[in-house]
């Protein structure tokens, strides 16, 4: 089963539930293009296109807690990631949207707690609440 797909560079993007994430074109048809580190098996992850990069958003969850990352490509094929302490660590279920050069992370939720904060990515930037 796939959670989200997108189009970017003339390939289809999928992330499916099992971890990792795949392209396809019809030049070269089905390539995986990360791991399950960038995107966990049943893990929460969106996919947008910001500035002409591909951003892959994940929360990772153990036993004791729940980290969030986040990676960028600008071919889809390598990955960058995000350093710091990002603000939505710990919130599992949220979506992610991008308008006006922006990312924004919604919502989720905090253990069984619904969380109400919206987060904006400003690349180059910090996040902004």
């Amino acid at each position: 089963m796939v959670q989200e797909a997108i189009y970017f560079n003339n390939k289809l993007i999928i992330l499916p539930l099992d971890g990792g994430a795949w392209s396809w074109s019809e030049a070269s048809g089905w390539a995986e293009i990360s791991d399950s580190d960038i995107c966990p098996s049943m893990g929460n992850c969106e996919i947008e296109i910001l500035n002409g990069k591909l951003w892959i958003l994940s929360a990772t969850a153990t036993l004791t807690d729940l980290t969030a990352s986040m990676h960028y490509s600008t071919d889809g094929t390598s990955w960058t990631e995000i350093n710091g302490n990002l603000p939505y660590d710990g919130v599992s279920g949220y979506y992610t949207a991008v308008l006006n050069g922006r990312l924004y992370v919604i919502g989720g939720t905090i253990g069984n707690n619904y969380n109400p904060d919206v987060w904006a990515y400003i690349p180059y930037s910090e996040y902004t609440p």
